[in-house]
């Protein structure tokens, strides 16, 4: 018995060796592709393939290095290889089709798309890659091809909606583009990002009729798509009034929302822009708790006087001033910016109680740079003696 677990032990050391080598020849052409030798690393890719055809890791390094080398035809003795290979993976499926769109043969194309998509009935990877293969050669008819074949064969409406309606978009076709987008986002949300940037690219009148269109839509993927489409073609006020319309019922998908509108809004510095992005942090205030409402409600306070309305500012700020609950750094944020407030809406002698007034937490030089705001607003009164 002993012998025999010796033999085994060795065969297996032996079986190990070779592939040890070869992933240090992969790691050593990885190495030299790095360092932008490309031709070296081309050969060890090569060295690689020699003896692992169908190696995934090898065959797309080689593909990688020899693009810049403008000798990517160079390619299809590996990949023919790599083929003939025992169940070739979907990588090598991959570069296959890249390399018959560069050698441009669309039919070896399809029957490559074709042989893939048989050993993988209900993956929409074949046809995906089929399309963008085709639009690598600029056959914008090709890649449309690709997508109907996947559609018909995988037998969903929404199977390959987000290259559809890319494909619908570089076209103009922009009706065709949002019903394929909305399609894909329905189906996976993390799309909708995508989607808002590429019809948000649309010329104006083609904005009017897409925003048109998503309005007489009744889901809320839909009316969140709407809602930061019309904040992207400048209208943040309206954005933030169709998602509040749109908002469901508790926190977890109106939280996430709101949080996503808010950062797109951080951008968009003009007054309406400001007044949006208040609003927005003043609804995600009341959906949120204790010490994150607290902070949250500060922020929309800045942002409402940052947009001229010291009367919603100082509504935030005159409760969050003065709440024992929250935290020292909030409370002293809100007292610095509630007397900014007054001094900017003329209520000086309020100012001027609450910056005296006792246990206020700010630092000095804070509290300096308020003195000196609020004996500039006594000077602009006229008022002297209180300056």
């Amino acid at each position: 018995m002993r012998w025999r677990l010796v033999a085994f032990a060795g065969a297996a050391l032996l079986a190990a060796a070779p592939l040890a080598g070869q992933q240090a020849n992969i790691s050593r052409a990885f190495e030299l592709e790095r360092r932008g030798d490309y031709r070296a690393a081309a050969d060890m890719y090569r060295t690689v393939l020699a003896s692992r055809p169908a190696d995934p890791a090898a065959l797309l390094g080689l593909e990688r290095v020899l693009v810049p080398l403008n000798r990517a035809g160079e390619l299809l003795p590996e990949v023919r290889a790599a083929l003939a290979a025992e169940s070739p993976s979907g990588a090598v499926y991959g570069v296959a089709l890249r390399t018959w769109a560069s050698a441009d043969e669309p039919d070896s194309m399809r029957a490559i798309a074709e042989r893939w998509a048989a050993t993988a009935p209900a993956d929409e990877a074949p046809y995906r890659e089929w399309g963008a293969a085709a639009l690598g050669r600029h056959d914008h008819a090709g890649a449309a091809e690709a997508y109907a074949v996947g559609r018909g064969r995988l037998k969903r409406p929404d199977a390959l909606a987000a290259e559809r309606a890319q494909l619908a978009v570089m076209d103009g076709d922009y009706k065709t583009g949002l019903r394929e987008w909305l399609a894909a986002v329905r189906r996976l949300p993390a799309y909708r990002l995508s989607a808002v940037g590429a019809l948000s690219q649309a010329p104006a009148d083609a904005r009017t009729e897409i925003l048109h269109a998503l309005s007489r839509e009744e889901d809320f993927v839909a009316r969140r798509m709407e809602a930061e489409l019309r904040v992207r073609c400048g209208d943040p006020v309206g954005g933030l009034q169709t998602l509040l319309a749109a908002l469901p019922d508790g926190r977890g998908p109106a939280t996430e929302a709101l949080g996503e509108l808010v950062d797109q809004l951080r951008t968009d510095r003009t007054p309406r822009g400001e007044l949006a992005l208040a609003r927005c942090l003043e609804a995600l205030a009341d959906r949120s708790p204790g010490a994150d409402q607290s902070r949250l409600r500060l922020e929309s306070a800045r942002a409402y006087a940052a947009a001229g309305d010291n009367d919603a500012a100082r509504r935030m700020l005159t409760g969050l001033a003065d709440d024992h609950a929250a935290s020292r750094s909030v409370a002293a944020g809100a007292s610095a910016a509630l007397i900014q407030v007054l001094i900017a809406s003329g209520r000086l002698d309020e100012a001027g109680q609450r910056l005296d007034a006792p246990g206020l937490a700010l630092s000095a030089d804070e509290r300096e740079e308020l003195r000196l705001r609020l004996v500039n607003g006594w000077l602009r009164e006229g008022n002297l003696a209180k300056a």
